[in-house]
């Protein structure tokens, strides 16, 4: 069964790779001669690299634990831990598409009474290929990325997931004369599992998402922000339109609104606090979270 998975994995390892190349020499094909001989000259100035970290923490009114609440009770969830994300993205720009890939872990500092997780979890690698402005009209902007799992980790190997495959779709408005914006994310994934089945498990089979935000520029390097989530995931390939919440199959879609600020520290560096409002069951204080993302730019 393993070296099944392994074959079906690497296959589709394959498959990505095969794509991202195509995609590769039809930008290169695709671009202007002398644009070509200057990425050629310039090549290092084509990598890029970041280090992202987010943390997911407490709620507001219990800071004195490192516990994350319960989002329907409030009540402190000790098998849920706060949690750091680090995640390493590097990639090289080809035109105006960047290839590359990602590779991230889930750190947990303080296991709680949770003591069958593991304090270090890896997360599937992820291949990427991201144009961050397919087109531009006016004051408007859309930007896409493909994102491309593979099923590597134990705990996918476990699923026999074997890939996922996620689309995002990046969209901007600036308001002329002004410091507002208005900008949205939105995204498709779908999971390919093999074809054994893990008795009593009910697999995610299909993710939409869709993030609206406002923001305000409130100087040269910092903004303000609202956003509201709508996250709907689907079970063992039910019908489409049977979207539900990804932590409870027997709920609506999940739903949130954060209010943040980013702050760009310099050119490389900006830090992102925020508080996540969860509005899928109530609004309350013992349900909202402080959150951070710290995100650094080497290169």
């Amino acid at each position: 069964m393993k070296s099944t998975n392994l074959n079906k994995t690497m296959a589709a390892l394959a498959l990505a790779l095969m794509t991202l190349t195509s995609a590769t020499a039809f930008a290169q094909s695709s671009a202007p001669a002398n644009t070509s001989e200057a990425n050629a000259k310039d090549w290092k100035k084509n990598i890029k690299v970041t280090l992202s970290v987010d943390y997911y923490g407490q709620a507001v009114n219990d800071l004195g634990t490192m516990a994350q609440p319960d989002i329907a009770s409030g009540a402190r969830d000790m098998t849920s831990p706060s949690y750091f994300e680090p995640a390493l993205i590097a990639g090289y720009k080809v035109g105006e598409t960047t290839i590359g890939g990602a590779a991230a872990l889930d750190y947990r500092p303080t296991l709680l009474d949770f003591k069958s997780q593991k304090a270090v979890t890896w997360l599937d690698p992820q291949l990427r290929a991201t144009n961050g402005n397919i087109y531009t009209k006016g004051n408007f902007s859309l930007g896409t990325q493909m994102r491309v799992y593979l099923g590597v980790t134990e705990g996918s190997i476990k699923k026999n997931m074997l890939t996922n495959l996620r689309w995002y779709q990046f969209y901007s408005l600036e308001v002329p004369g002004s410091r507002w914006s208005v900008s949205a994310v939105t995204y498709l994934r779908q999971y390919i599992y093999g074809d054994s089945a893990v008795a009593g498990t009910p697999r995610k089979t299909f993710e939409f998402y869709a993030g609206p935000q406002v923001n305000y520029q409130v100087t040269q390097n910092t903004r303000l922000w609202l956003l509201f989530e709508y996250t709907g995931t689907q079970f063992n390939s039910t019908s489409f339109f049977s979207l539900r919440r990804p932590d409870d199959a027997d709920r609506g879609p999940g739903t949130d609104a954060e209010f943040g600020a980013t702050w760009d520290i310099n050119s490389k560096l900006s830090l992102t606090p925020y508080i996540d409002v969860k509005t899928a069951d109530r609004v309350a204080l013992d349900t909202t979270t402080i959150n951070a993302n710290l995100t650094y730019r080497p290169l």
